[in-house]
C-alpha cells in the first residue's frame, strides 16, 4: 500500500501534468489516503516523539489535489476521508503558512466536506492568528488560547489570500471570537470602512462576506462604506463574489438601494452562470433574493431556471427544502417547460434520498 507522502506526490503529479483522473481512480486514491492517513496517526500515537507536521502536511496536499480532481466527500468513503484527514491534521493546522491554510480550506469547501466543531474551531483559531501575528507567535500562544490584539494585515499576507481563507472558513461552518471578528471591520481593522475602497473586487465581496457571515456586526458607516464599494466593483465581480456581496447585505439585513440591486441584475445577466456556480452559490442568491422581496427581471428568472435543473440532481434534502421555498416566493406564476423540469428533477432528487435513506 502506498504511503501518505506516495499518495501526495502520486496526485501532484497528475495535477501539474494538467491530466484528469477518472473518477473511479480518484474515488480509489481518496479510499487508499484514508487507509494511510489512519495509519499515520496510529504511528504518531504508539512512536514517542513522532513527529506530526509531516503527516498533515502531506494530508494537506492530498487534499488539495484531490479537490482538483473532483473528488466529494458526500458519500460513505468521503466521510472516511474526513474523519483520518481531521485526526492527521487538527494538531499541526497552526504550523501551516497562510497559503497553505487557505488552499486547504478551499479544497474542504470544494469536496462540501463536514467537519467537526472542534477541528473548525482549532482552524479559526490559525486563521486568527495569521490575522494578528501573521503566524509568527503561533507556537508561543497556549493551547485554546485566543489572541486580543487589534487585527492588522499580517505581514507577507495578501488580501486576497485572507479573503479566500476566510470565505472558505465561513462557508464551511466555522465559528471564530467575536472579539477578533469585530476588530476586524473596527475602523483600523485590516477591514475597515477606510479599507475597503481600496480592496480588489473579488477580495472585497469574499472578505467582508466571510467576516459577516462568521458572525462580525458592523456599525453604519461601515455598511454605507461597502454598499459604495461594492457597488463600484460589481460589474468586474465574478458571479460567484456578487452574489456574496448580495448574501452579505442579507445577512445584515441591509436593503441595497435600486441602483445597486439593477446593476447587480445586470451583472448576473453578462456573466455565464452555468458552470461557476455550485448548489450553495444559488442557494445564498435565493435567500438573498427572498429576504429584500426582490423579484430579478424575466430574462435573469429565466437563467436562474435553466441553473436550478442543471444543479438539482446534486442538492441535499436541506438544500431542495430551502430551494422549494425560493421558488414559491420568486417564481410563483412561472410554468413554463423549464421550470416543469425542474419541479420534476427535484422531485426525482428527492425520491432517490429517501430511498437511500
Amino acid at each position: 500500500m502506498m504511503d501518505l507522502q506516495q499518495h501526495a506526490e502520486t496526485l501532484a503529479s497528475f495535477c501539474k501534468l494538467g491530466y484528469e483522473l477518472d473518477a473511479k481512480v480518484v474515488h480509489n486514491l481518496q479510499a487508499t489516503s484514508a487507509r494511510a492517513m489512519a495509519h499515520e496517526v496510529s504511528v504518531d500515537s504508539s512512536v514517542p516523539g513522532h513527529g506530526k507536521a509531516p503527516a498533515a502536511d502531506h494530508a494537506t496536499e492530498v487534499a488539495v489535489h484531490l479537490a482538483q480532481q473532483g473528488a466529494s466527500t458526500v458519500h460513505p468513503v468521503g466521510q472516511l476521508w474526513v474523519a483520518s484527514f481531521e485526526a492527521a491534521t487538527k494538531h499541526a493546522l497552526h504550523t501551516l503558512s497562510l497559503p497553505d491554510l487557505g488552499a486547504t480550506m478551499h479544497a474542504l469547501e470544494v469536496m462540501n466536506a463536514s467537519l467537526s466543531v472542534t477541528w473548525l474551531r482549532t482552524a479559526g483559531d490559525a486563521a486568527i492568528i495569521w490575522l494578528v501575528n501573521g503566524g509568527g507567535a503561533a507556537s508561543s500562544m497556549r493551547q485554546g488560547s485566543r489572541p486580543a490584539l487589534s487585527v492588522v494585515p499580517a505581514q507577507g499576507c495578501s488580501l486576497d489570500q485572507l479573503a479566500s481563507l476566510f470565505a472558505s472558513l465561513a462557508t464551511l461552518g466555522c465559528k471564530m471570537s467575536h472579539e477578533v471578528l469585530q476588530n476586524a471591520v473596527a475602523a483600523h481593522g485590516v477591514a475597515g470602512a477606510a479599507a475597503l475602497h481600496g480592496m480588489p473586487a473579488g477580495a472585497l465581496a469574499d472578505l467582508s462576506w466571510g467576516l459577516c457571515t462568521l458572525g462580525a456586526h458592523p456599525g453604519r458607516k461601515w455598511v454605507m462604506a461597502a454598499l459604495e464599494a461594492t457597488h463600484m466593483k460589481l460589474q468586474v465581480m465574478p458571479a460567484k463574489q456578487a452574489i456574496r456581496a448580495l448574501s452579505m447585505f442579507a445577512a445584515l439585513q441591509c436593503r441595497p438601494y435600486d441602483a445597486w440591486l439593477r446593476d447587480f441584475d445586470q451583472r448576473m445577466r453578462s456573466v455565464a452562470l452555468p458552470g461557476t456556480l455550485d448548489c450553495e452559490d444559488l442557494q445564498l442568491l435565493l435567500n438573498a433574493l427572498v429576504t429584500f422581496g426582490y423579484k430579478p427581471d424575466h430574462q435573469l428568472c429565466t437563467n436562474l431556471v435553466h441553473h436550478l435543473e442543471r444543479l438539482v440532481s446534486c442538492m441535499s434534502a436541506a438544500q431542495l427544502q430551502a430551494l422549494s421555498y425560493s421558488m414559491s416566493a420568486l417564481f410563483p406564476k412561472m410554468r413554463d417547460r423549464k421550470m416543469r423540469n425542474v419541479v420534476a428533477e427535484m422531485q426525482r432528487r428527492l425520491r432517490y434520498i429517501t430511498a437511500v435513506d
